[in-house]
């Protein structure tokens, strides 16, 4: 009797560290990847601002669900189609819609120009409803600083403004002692 009752727990022992061992591996993998992680969408490598993206540049990752929250997930790439880089972006980085503006629409700096951005801080309103190669200009206080060209209006509403070198210590002057700059639409 005592036989069996060893016998027995040695069985039972084996038994739970088998199935044990079973529910660790299943565990590892199909459970563990299902709940914690998500298939996100990233560039195969680098992009250089200004590359219009494609299909065959993005590949499908997995990576923590807290990591990508505000990234695109498989299934919206059509939400990158006719769409270019507006900043170089790292090879293997989850792809962002904010990354990304329509073909054609980042103004470029030409020689003897520089581009600056301008936080939407530092400007009295919105400047949301700036179009990107508009004209505008910019004033502090009741002086006007300089004309510049919008380059990109990011979705936070900062802005990217394209002006002559000899303007940009102006506007950051007027910036550094606190003051609120105005923008102004002008014509072609």
């Amino acid at each position: 009797m005592m036989k069996l009752c060893n016998r027995t727990r040695r069985l039972i022992g084996i038994s739970i560290i088998i199935v044990s061992m079973i529910s660790m591996l299943i565990w590892e993998i199909w459970v563990k990847e299902k709940l914690f992680y998500d298939e996100a969408i990233v560039l195969k490598y680098d992009v250089e601002r200004g590359t219009e993206i494609t299909e065959d540049m993005l590949d499908k990752v997995l990576i923590p669900d807290l990591q990508i929250s505000t990234c695109l997930k498989v299934g919206d790439e059509g939400k990158l189609s006719s769409k270019e880089a507006v900043q170089f972006i790292k090879g293997g980085t989850p792809v962002c819609d904010e990354y990304f503006s329509p073909v054609g629409s980042i103004a470029e700096a030409s020689s003897g120009t520089l581009a600056l951005i301008i936080s939407k801080d530092v400007v009295m309103g919105s400047m949301r409803q700036l179009e990107c190669g508009e004209k505008i200009l910019l004033y502090s206080k009741d002086t006007v600083l300089s004309t510049a060209i919008v380059g990109n209006v990011d979705v936070d509403g900062d802005a990217s403004i394209i002006l002559e070198e000899h303007a940009v210590s102006v506007i950051l002057e007027a910036i550094y002692s606190g003051d609120k700059l105005s923008i102004v639409r002008i014509g072609e």
